[in-house]
């Protein structure tokens, strides 16, 4: 079986081909949460915040999980807002994931 985490990587994955990566977001969820049962992981109940940028096609949300500690948030800027995905020496890993929401 594999870990709750690696299940939801593969679905925002997949949702992302369905998905283009133009931005047009001017809100985003915003939450910080440990565990991968939290609210925070699974995207339930999440308050939205306005990003505050004006280039609204240069916005994008991002969601991030690392070490198990999550956070979701605005992302402004082309540079800044990618899809990664690290492992560490000791095997644990560091995703991040742009999304519109």
């Amino acid at each position: 079986m594999h870990p709750p985490h690696l299940l939801l990587l593969v679905v925002l994955m997949t949702a992302s081909i369905f998905f283009s990566a133009d931005a047009q977001v001017s809100k985003c969820r915003t939450c910080k949460g440990s565990g991968d049962g939290s609210n925070c992981a699974k995207g339930d109940s999440l308050a939205s915040v306005n990003c505050n940028h004006a280039d609204y096609d240069n916005t994008w949300c991002q969601a991030t999980r690392n070490g198990g500690k999550w956070e979701r948030g605005c992302c402004i800027g082309t540079n800044n807002c990618k899809d990664v995905h690290t492992v560490d020496n000791d095997g644990s890993t560091s995703d991040t994931k742009i999304c519109h929401s």
